[in-house]
């Protein structure tokens, strides 16, 4: 992982933390996709399902929103990200066991590279996330040196969230998906923009409610249902450019805010097009060089985008 995405990581932790006081006001959010990952974090946080997998674009707020629920729910969590192995998997969920002794407690597996890639890894996640005879039981045998200080198996009384950008469903993922919950969170532009908006009134740095507000503003002024990546993460970093100078904010977000191609090719292809299906797909392949197929798949991404 390259280090500005590590540091940009570990900016968003300390925010987590910071913003643990401030929950009630995220999890008030009146969004469809929003309430049904909701319900499954607070079934989580009440014991009735010791696995949920929230997928979703990069950036659109779901470690805020899951930390805000478990704060409002009064549960304890851990947060883990970037990368991790087998044996240090193991060991933190053993450190995290230990340190709660019983106590109702998640642990947050946030982005963590390869995660569902790693059979090993979900083995443990199976038997941390499944009771057999009342007890889940999760074990890892090594001869390492570095696994003696952690016993061959424990049992694991804590609730897994993970949350990822993307799931290779393969054998062994679906497997894992039946011992819990798993759900793709999609929000239009709109969705968004109101996501952003409740994300702007949490404090950060020493920026006002104003200076935040003036910041959202200057996005809603750049940004299209057709840009990329618009998200959490670019409202930090128009924070960021505020700070560094007021002034340059919306030129600096000009290069942050870029529109997808594919899907401004496709509102090309409406305007000059609007009744010739067959042009518009020509059309389309002549500014992509995607497959005429693939109009289809973009032309639903751009009609979900303006919603």
């Amino acid at each position: 992982m390259k280090k500005e995405t590590l540091k940009l990581r570990k900016e968003e932790e300390a925010l987590l933390k910071q913003w643990k006081s401030h929950s009630q006001s995220f999890t008030k959010i009146d969004l469809p996709s929003f309430k049904i990952a909701e319900n499954f974090i607070r079934m989580a946080a009440r014991g009735f399902s010791h696995l949920t997998i929230l997928q979703s674009e990069g950036g659109i707020g779901k470690s805020l929103m899951v930390t805000s629920i478990l704060t409002e729910e009064k549960i304890d969590w851990e947060y883990r990200n970037s990368k991790v192995t087998p044996l240090a998997l193991y060991k933190y969920l053993y450190e995290c066991q230990k340190k709660h002794n019983g106590k109702k407690f998640a642990v947050i597996l946030d982005d963590v590279i390869k995660l569902l890639d790693d059979e090993v890894i979900i083995g443990m996640l199976q038997g941390a996330t499944w009771a057999v005879n009342g007890k889940r039981i999760i074990t890892y045998t090594s001869t390492s040196k570095q696994a003696q200080d952690v016993p061959q198996f424990f049992e694991f009384t804590g609730e897994i969230i993970i949350l990822t950008n993307f799931v290779k469903l393969n054998e062994y993922v679906k497997a894992l998906i039946t011992r819990g919950n798993y759900y793709n969170l999609s929000f239009t532009y709109k969705e968004k923009m109101k996501m952003l908006e409740e994300v702007a009134k949490l404090p950060y740095r020493n920026t006002s409610e104003l200076d935040r507000e003036n910041c959202l503003n200057s996005i809603k002024r750049i940004a299209s249902p057709m840009s990329k990546d618009l998200n959490v993460r670019t409202l930090i970093k128009t924070f960021n450019f505020y700070l560094y100078n007021p002034a340059t904010v919306e030129e600096m977000l000009k290069g942050v805010i870029i529109d997808d191609v594919k899907l401004v090719s496709v509102k090309k292809c409406l305007t000059q097009f609007p009744d010739d299906v067959d042009m518009q797909k020509q059309f389309f392949h002549e500014q992509t060089g995607l497959g005429k197929s693939s109009y289809f798949v973009y032309k639903k991404k751009y009609v979900e985008a303006l919603r």
